[in-house]
């Protein structure tokens, strides 16, 4: 079982992901760990060098791969955000594989700091400066979101995270995970199912 967590930037898919992991007792990737351990150079350096077209995105596909075919067992993987839906879509297509879109809106994202921190250089202690920038990163956020709808229209399966605390969203997403593979092995891949 391998269970793609995709969505926008911060939306929570390695906080997420990785106590769903725990939850299920199962391995967990963090797409952009992986991405660095592979080409052995950090994010910014690799996206500068794969900036035109779907470069970048080809590079972490190449990166996705070599995870599911390595490593055979149970998984969960944090995706990078992806633009270019051709990069993936042979991996959400696997029959022994989930994916799934985290969504939430730019404002609770926002206030889970974790735009912010990424953003700033974790400073997310000053209150004059975070109060100056909230409408700032919550309308670059809204922006991420609507970039990766590209690929993310493409996967069936959705769960809004809605500001929920994390063990809340590993709960629930082992139940839908858990339903779909089910539901895989008797009727064939899901088509389309929007979970709250």
């Amino acid at each position: 079982m391998n269970i793609l967590l995709f969505g926008a930037a911060s939306v929570g898919k390695s906080t997420i992901g990785k106590a769903l992991a725990e939850r299920m007792n199962i391995s967990f990737y963090d797409g952009y760990d992986e991405l660095e351990a592979y080409y052995g150079k950090p994010i910014r350096q690799i996206q500068s060098e794969y900036f035109l077209g779907s470069g970048f995105d080809d590079a972490k596909s190449v990166v996705y791969g070599d995870i599911l075919t390595k490593h055979p067992e149970d998984k969960v993987i944090a995706m990078c955000p992806t633009y270019y839906y051709t990069s993936v879509r042979k991996y959400v297509r696997r029959p022994d594989t989930v994916s799934i879109v985290l969504e939430d809106s730019p404002e609770n994202i926002y206030e889970r700091g974790e735009v912010f921190n990424q953003r700033t250089g974790g400073r997310n202690d000053d209150p004059a400066l975070k109060k100056r920038l909230k409408k700032k990163l919550i309308d670059e956020t809204r922006k991420d979101i609507t970039f990766y709808e590209n690929t993310n229209k493409h996967i069936p399966l959705r769960f809004n995270v809605d500001g929920r605390p994390v063990d809340v969203c590993a709960e629930k997403l082992q139940e839908l995970a858990e339903s779909v593979f089910r539901n895989q092995e008797e009727r064939g891949p899901v088509v389309s199912l929007d979970l709250k």
